[in-house]
């Protein structure tokens, strides 16, 4: 996802609005997707967060310290899994 700035007309109007409730829209569907398919107990982690882009940041955070803890164990389903399996659930939102 990438963020949409305002861009001002000579009026001091707002002239992408549009594209900027899109990007808003988008952004409140990825952290509502993310947000519900987390098992209860991880999605607390994820409260406070205001964008996508930051709940992103917490679950790969966190993945990858449990990862590092668990290395022998992961079998290749640990933080680099998660890091592909987002990248696909935001490509899939952009």
């Amino acid at each position: 996802m990438y963020i949409c700035l305002q861009v001002l007309a000579d009026d001091g109007t707002v002239s992408n609005r549009v594209q900027i409730d899109e990007w808003k829209q988008k952004d409140v569907d990825v952290r509502t997707f993310i947000y519900s398919t987390m098992k209860p107990e991880k999605q607390v982690t994820l409260q406070g967060c205001t964008t996508a882009f930051e709940m992103r940041g917490r679950i790969l955070t966190e993945y990858a310290q449990v990862s590092a803890e668990n290395e022998p164990l992961s079998f290749g389903c640990g933080a680099s899994s998660m890091r592909a399996n987002l990248k696909k659930v935001f490509f899939f939102f952009e």
